[in-house]
């Protein structure tokens, strides 16, 4: 329904545990669709399903055509009719015209309509989407999500703890057992600065460690989450030491130029080392990230989580900061000045002139004799001088170097 992926898919049971959504709009209207987990996964998939359903304006029951009617259709379906929602049995794996007299059948439900269709091939897929923009209420526009935040780290950080925490309900599945979030799982939350929408994504893993499409396809959704958000916040458990899973997450969040909040997760349970300390030794572990805000929090009881989500609306308007050209050579030249660029072969490093190319990042480019001439410590140099000039000093700031002919 969506033409996209949304959720991932996989032949076998209990791959979606959490509640997955998107907007769809058909018929001059705007709709959300909930994808549920399967019904008795587990008491927590159950009750995931059981608030979806409460707050439900209408209820699409999935059957399986090739199976038949089944017991557990027939259960769902007497829990529907008690609940007074409105229901359409969506008979699907219809995959060729020949199975739909097969639809017939789940008129036995004792529920109208019955939609054959096939959600693999497409079949049958627009009358759907056209009988539920016939059966909602109508909603003319989709609300703008000012900020969207994708929540990272490794297995059993406590993302899902703090989605949880920020949403006010329980969003998401959470579970001592590595692994329980499979699927980035949005959540729009109102606030008073404006809407957010939180991605909480599946933990993440060494790449050694990914076993099976399901994980890997997690941690493809995971990336893409980042890549497509607008801030960051990455988790680190503090009662475990920073590993190989951090360090690899860190790189790739700083190749995406995303600004970011290291939340020191689980800090009420940590021992030792005091705040300095600890930040001292992040900066050591994760030093592409050593720019970003740290936060000592704790999901699990509430410590510090409305601080650290103030930072969040201050590093989106940085990364969009945009500097006037004259502004940007000045700062240069200054910068130049300070400590001259190097010479390499008897021949030093020039910078002519700069300018700003695109935000989120803050981007320059800088047009220069020769960009071989760059060391890396001098291109940090003008990159932290940058940063500390436009007041930038929390989020990533890019330079491209372009010889000017």
């Amino acid at each position: 329904m969506a033409r996209r992926r949304i959720s991932i898919v996989a032949p076998e049971e209990g791959v979606t545990r959490d509640r997955v959504s998107t907007v769809i709009e058909a018929g001059g209207t705007h709709f959300e669709i909930t994808d549920t987990a399967g019904a008795r996964l587990s008491e927590e998939t159950d009750a995931q399903t059981a608030k979806a359903l409460e707050s439900a304006d209408l209820v699409l029951l999935v059957v399986d055509v090739r199976a038949g009617l089944l017991p557990g259709d027939e259960s769902i379906a007497r829990r529907l009719a008690g609940s007074g929602k409105k229901t359409v049995v969506v008979a699907n794996k219809t995959d060729h015209p020949g199975l739909e007299s097969h639809a017939s059948e789940f008129h036995k439900l004792g529920i109208d309509p019955v939609i054959p269709c096939s959600a693999k091939n497409g079949f049958g897929i627009s009358d759907l989407v056209t009988s539920i923009a016939d059966r909602v209420p109508k909603a003319s526009f989709v609300p703008r999500h000012e900020i969207r935040v994708a929540i990272v780290g490794r297995r059993n950080a406590g993302k899902s703890t703090l989605l949880n925490r920020i949403a006010g309900e329980e969003r998401v599945v959470v579970s001592s057992e590595p692994g329980t979030t499979r699927d980035s799982v949005d959540v729009t939350v109102e606030m008073k600065d404006g809407t957010y929408t939180f991605v909480d994504t599946a933990g993440m893993l060494r790449r050694t460690k990914v076993k099976g499409a399901v994980e890997f396809y997690s941690l493809v959704r995971s990336r893409e989450a980042i890549r497509k958000c607008d801030v960051i916040l990455f988790l680190v458990d503090c009662t475990v030491r920073i590993g190989k899973v951090e360090k690899q997450l860190g790189a790739y969040v700083s190749r995406c130029g995303k600004p970011c909040v290291l939340v020191l997760n689980k800090w009420d349970l940590s021992e030792g080392a005091g705040p300095k300390a600890f930040e001292k030794y992040v900066d050591r572990e994760l030093p592409a990230l050593s720019h970003c805000p740290v936060s000592f929090a704790s999901a699990e009881t509430g410590f510090n989580v409305r601080k650290t989500l103030r930072v969040i609306p201050e590093l989106y308007a940085k990364s969009r900061t945009q500097i006037a050209t004259g502004v940007v050579n000045r700062a240069i030249r200054k910068i130049t000045e300070k400590k001259p660029p190097p010479a390499h072969g008897g021949k030093r490093f020039k910078i002519f002139y700069a300018t700003q190319t695109a935000v989120q990042p803050p981007t320059f480019m800088l047009f220069v004799n020769d960009p071989e001439l760059a060391t890396p410590t001098y291109r940090r140099f003008v990159t932290r001088s940058m940063r500390d000039a436009f007041e930038l000093d929390e989020v990533p700031v890019r330079l491209l170097l372009k010889e000017r002919r």
